[in-house]
This record gives C-alpha cells, sequence and structure tokens, in this order.
C-alpha cells in the first residue's frame, strides 16, 4: 500500500485507521514510513474535511499515539504540523485544547519554546473565541490542581503565559490572576516563587488599576500577600514597581494590611525611591512593630525606618 495515495474522502490509508482506531496498524505503518526521508510530509496530507491524522489521533482519542508520533518528529518540524487548520479553522494545537487541556500542555512542550506564541496563532484568534480561551484559563484541571497559565509558569513558558492572559478581556483578567492552584498560589505568586520577576510586572501591568489593590492584597495558603511575599524574598525591582504604579492610598491600605513580621523585612532592602507618605507609614509601622518586639527586631525596625527615609531625602525633622 502507498500511504500517500488519496482514496475515499481524499483519506490516506493512515487516516482510516486513525478513524477505525486500528493501533497496532498504525504503529506497523509508523514503523514503515519512518524509514523514509520525507516521512513527515505524509503527517500534512488533509481530507475534505481539512483533517490531518493528527487532527484525528485526538479526535479519536489516540493520546499517546498522538503524542509518540508528534515526539518523533524533529523539533523543527512540530509547531509547522500542529498549525494546520482543518475547514472549520481549528489548528491542531487548539483541537488539542478543546479536547484535552492536558494534552494540549503536553503537546506544547514538545515545541521549541520560541515557535508556541507563533503556533497558537494568537493574532489570528477572533472574538468568537475569547469565551472558550476565558473558560479554558479560569479552569482547573482535576489531575495537576492547576490553572494552564499555572503550569505555563512552571515549564518557563513565560511569553505564553502573557499571550494567553492578553486573549482575555481586561476585565476578566485580574479574576483569572486570583485563582489558587493546589497549593494555594496564584500566578503572580508563583512567578515571584520562580524568580520571573519581569513576568510579575507583566501580568500586573495588564490588570486594570482599579483591581490591583485587591490583587497585591490575595494571599495564598501560606497566608502570603503579593506584596508580603514580594517583601520577605526582597524582590527590590518589583517591589519599586509597585510603588510606581500603585496610588499611596491603595498602597497605605495595602501595607497596613501586611503582617508586622513581613514589614520587618521591607527596610533592610535600602529601596532608593518611591512616595514619602508611603516611607512615613512604613517607619510608623517599624515604631509599632518595636514597641512589641525583642530588643534585636526593635533595633533593626528602627534602624531600617531611618534608612529608608533617608535614602527618599527626608527633611531632619521627619528623619
Amino acid at each position: 500500500l502507498k500511504v500517500q495515495n488519496k482514496i475515499e474522502r481524499d483519506a490516506t490509508v493512515l487516516h482510516l485507521a486513525f478513524d477505525r482506531k486500528y493501533q497496532n496498524l498504525i504503529i506497523e505503518i509508523f514503523k514503515k514510513i519512518q524509514k523514509e526521508a520525507h516521512w513527515v510530509d505524509l503527517l500534512k496530507i488533509q481530507d475534505t474535511a481539512g483533517d490531518t491524522v493528527l487532527h484525528m489521533g485526538i479526535q479519536e482519542e489516540l493520546i499517546d499515539l498522538f503524542l509518540n508520533i508528534l515526539k518523533n518528529v524533529a523539533k523543527a518540524d512540530r509547531a509547522e504540523l500542529l498549525k494546520i487548520e482543518n475547514v472549520r479553522g481549528f489548528s491542531v494545537i487548539l483541537q488539542a485544547l478543546l479536547i484535552d487541556r492536558e494534552l494540549f500542555l503536553e503537546a506544547l512542550e514538545t515545541v521549541p519554546k520560541d515557535d508556541l506564541a507563533d503556533l497558537l496563532l494568537l493574532e489570528k484568534i477572533d472574538g468568537t473565541m475569547i469565551s472558550l480561551w476565558t473558560d479554558q484559563l479560569k479552569g482547573i484541571n482535576e489531575r495537576a490542581g492547576d490553572t494552564i497559565l499555572h503550569r505555563a509558569i512552571e515549564k518557563d513558558h513565560i511569553d505564553l503565559a502573557i499571550d494567553l492572559l492578553e486573549l482575555v478581556p481586561p476585565e476578566v483578567r485580574a479574576e483569572i490572576l486570583k485563582i489558587k492552584n493546589r497549593d494555594g498560589d496564584t500566578i503572580l505568586h508563583l512567578a515571584i516563587k520562580k524568580d520571573h520577576i519581569d513576568l510579575a510586572l507583566n501580568l500586573l501591568k495588564l490588570v486594570p488599576e482599579e483591581n490591583r489593590k485587591d490583587l497585591l492584597k490575595s494571599r495564598n495558603d501560606e497566608d502570603q500577600s503579593i506584596l508580603g511575599l514580594t517583601i520577605v524574598n526582597r524582590k527590590n525591582k518589583l517591589f519599586l514597581e509597585i510603588l510606581e504604579k500603585i496610588d499611596d492610598k491603595d498602597l497605605l491600605e495595602i501595607i497596613d494590611d501586611l503582617d508586622i513580621n513581613v514589614l520587618m523585612n521591607l527596610p533592610r532592602a535600602e529601596f532608593k525611591r518611591g512616595s514619602k507618605i508611603v516611607a512615613k507609614e512604613i517607619a510608623l509601622r517599624c515604631k509599632k512593630a518595636a514597641k512589641v518586639a525583642l530588643p534585636y527586631v526593635m533595633l533593626s525596625a528602627a534602624l531600617g525606618a531611618v534608612i529608608y527615609l533617608k535614602h527618599l531625602n527626608t527633611n531632619e525633622e521627619e528623619l
């Protein structure tokens, strides 16, 4: 049999084998054709519905076969295969998303990082797909206990995480960023823990200003707010950006929500710019903490408050 010859419904033998779930036959055919130089071209052949055998592998839920075939394809060719669209406009990768979110992620993980954004054809998805992406981004995977964005960050698909979130209307982004994984971490918590500070900044920028305060106050299962985690982990760059992006009134409320032990870490970071009104509030909180803390903590808090204010060129009376 010449598997590249189209027969019924413009399907190849492979299409028919997938359609009938003849797994042993599919495996034997692939053993034969993989010896040929251009065997990957056979995976690009589409039937009258526009489906390739990879589309059909997903539709017929032959998941292991689908992934094995994909992993045997050279990395440079994988994105091209996954981008092929059928007549309904679904690429292989979007078909995977519709059928099985875990498969979608596993398929993404086989693709070189630089090809991910292009693979998803993000710029081509119109408004009719927004609700699909929103539902998928908000949904918790029962087996993994996380969302697609959590998973993307775990696997260091940083650009992908941003691209996926940008697909969602701005008013929904804050809601998505508050969703916790099995460990109780939001996407921002996870980004900070994995030291993806630029990602955390970009995620924050994607959220409307009126939603940022509540987002920064959201706590994980360890009772750490985003701002608290930023301070404790000495993420100076992120903290300074937060100072600039949150108005004083909201920031004072966020600081007031912080645990004293978290606040103790803040002055030692020697931040060099920020709002004087916020600096004074931090100093006052440290002063209050000093009254109930152990002596060495009291000294640290008092000295830290002075250092913090000094960096902001506070006048002598305030200092």
